[in-house]
């Protein structure tokens, strides 16, 4: 369906400008007439399949909406709603500022359901992909609150943070990858078409093989004969694990085997802590409810095993007791943490105190992935010195004995 976009006034006169979705243009003039607005300008951006998109409209409308992008629309929201625009007013000066057609769109719409007489927070329901449940009621607390503007920039401020903790996580383990990947690629190749020319020659002589020597031409045999049935195992073994982590026993299990790993649990550990303090610190500071904040934060964890305490530290609150002491039992949170948290509900400081475990844990995330990618490297380099020695051996041995019998 294409996509107007259009310039107009609304029936107090003010101007109006926006994209709207329509199969015709008299069509977009029928719905902007119904919300209220006259159009004097359109102006098609985006055709039907099958007529003339360009290249860039293509890729915009395929690539998804990232993180990013939300921080980078969250925060000048939250300046133009500071300078005294009226949230209309400031949906509308975003929308001319955005590039991506399907950011645009969402934002238009987000207007439109706002200019039809819906509360911020339920106009971004439209987005739940892009404007998730923790960001919806950060949104209602600041509505509630009237200070809308201050919530829109810790929310921009939260997700800026976990854009960040991203990027680093990746950027310091693309390395350690890309040696893998080379890793495994040349080991493949060698497996497939050279070793089966070089062991040959030995299949022609009638001699006892070492066992070294017997092993690779068997895997070497089995690579460059069935290697479609490696790649069909590959696929299998992926959709069973993806079905299996889907149920509720798999996923606790996987889970728990990945917290229980000797460097790589502590990691995901440090991560899952930092994201859990971070995020009800900028919930319970936005005006969320603490018990409202909490179911939030536990599916945001992304863990069922953390999630449990935090469903357990819930249920303590509504009956009346405290955060620290359901989170300690639970044997998951750290003593630091769990500390920290019962000074913080002592002095009243609790969203204080949570900020500061999250930007703890933060920067142990950067050293414990600086001390993985150092651990990783010789790791990486001993198995696949350990593999080329066993090649080695495999092809040399052989050739002495013959040389042995020659002499």
């Amino acid at each position: 369906m294409p996509i107007f976009e259009y310039k107009g006034f609304t029936v107090k006169g003010q101007q109006s400008r926006g994209v709207i979705e329509a199969d015709s243009q008299h069509q977009a003039r029928v719905k902007l007439k119904e919300m209220g607005i006259y159009a004097t300008d359109f102006r098609q951006e985006v055709k039907e399949a099958g007529s003339d998109i360009t290249k860039a409209s293509i890729s915009d409308l395929l690539t998804s909406i990232k993180q990013q992008d939300v921080a980078i629309v969250t925060r000048q929201l939250s300046s133009l709603l500071g300078a005294g625009l009226t949230l209309i007013e400031a949906l509308e000066a975003i929308t001319e500022q955005i590039d991506k057609i399907k950011l645009k769109k969402i934002i238009s719409n987000v207007k439109t359901k706002v200019n039809e007489g819906s509360s911020f927070a339920d106009a971004l329901k439209i987005a739940p992909r892009v404007f998730p449940e923790f960001y919806v009621n950060m949104v209602a607390a600041g509505e509630s609150s009237g200070a809308l503007d201050i919530v829109l920039q810790r929310l921009a401020d939260y997700i800026e943070s976990q854009v960040r903790l991203k990027y680093k996580i990746i950027a310091t383990m693309i390395y350690p990858a890309i040696m893998v990947v080379l890793a495994t690629l040349v080991v493949i190749v060698l497996m497939t078409f050279v070793i089966p020319k070089v062991t040959q020659l030995f299949k022609d002589v009638n001699q006892t093989l070492p066992l070294f020597t017997k092993v690779l031409i068997f895997v070497s045999g089995m690579m460059s004969s069935y290697w479609y049935l490696f790649i069909i195992a590959a696929i299998g073994a992926y959709y069973f694990f993806r079905w299996y982590i889907k149920t509720e026993k798999g996923r606790v299990r996987y889970e728990a085997f990945l917290l229980g790993l000797p460097v790589f649990g502590r990691l995901i550990r440090l991560v899952i802590i930092a994201r859990f303090s971070r995020t009800l610190a900028t919930l319970l500071k936005s005006g969320v409810p603490v018990v409202r904040a909490m179911d939030i934060v536990k599916t945001i964890v992304n863990n069922t095993i953390i999630g449990a305490a935090i469903e357990k530290a819930k249920v303590s609150i509504v009956e009346g007791s405290s955060i620290a002491a359901p989170l300690k039992s639970s044997g998951v949170f750290p003593p630091m943490v769990t500390r920290m948290i019962a000074v913080g509900e002592q002095s009243g400081e609790l969203e204080t105190m949570l900020e500061r475990i999250a930007s703890t844990y933060e920067d142990n995330v950067t050293t414990a992935i600086s001390a993985l990618t150092a651990l990783l490297e010789p790791v990486i380099i001993l198995i696949m010195a350990g593999i080329v020695l066993f090649i080695i051996l495999s092809v040399l041995l052989p050739i002495f004995q013959m040389n042995q019998l020659v002499h």
